[in-house]
């Protein structure tokens, strides 16, 4: 195919044009988007989600305090996490003040400290401190 002019394609060997081709124009790389529209927002939840969170965080501290500056501490909590002992675990962290919601999984490298709002407030938040006690 040739052509004589920007946009018109002609069969070889002939003048006579076939179709009409518009100019192409480079793509620039904007879209023009339309915006997403969202519900309003109430912030309220998220605020007191923060709120629980931190005071989960401050108990998470405490614990963290304790077991770092109690070496008898620590081996106490070892030792009954390694013979299963949930209940004995749960006892010794209640010791140190915490009032929160408490699970706790443990396996022979570590220990999973599991905080929970009270279910009464909607059990809107948790936080998981992992530790491991076995380098392996």
């Amino acid at each position: 195919m040739s052509s004589n002019e920007p946009g018109i394609t002609c069969r070889v060997g002939s003048l006579q044009s076939i179709i009409r081709v518009p100019s192409v124009r480079p793509v620039s790389g904007k879209r023009d988007r339309i915006p997403e529209t969202y519900p309003p927002m109430d912030s309220s939840l998220f605020v007191t989600s923060a709120a629980s969170t931190y005071s989960l965080a401050e108990q998470a501290v405490r614990v963290l305090d304790r077991l770092r500056s109690s070496h008898s501490l620590a081996t106490a909590v070892m030792d009954a996490a390694q013979r299963g002992n949930k209940a004995e675990v749960i006892r010794l962290i209640r010791e140190i003040g915490v009032q929160s919601r408490l699970d706790v999984k443990f396996t022979p490298d570590g220990i999973q400290i599991i905080f929970n709002t009270d279910p009464a407030a909607g059990r809107c938040c948790e936080l998981e401190v992992k530790m491991r006690w076995n380098p392996s």
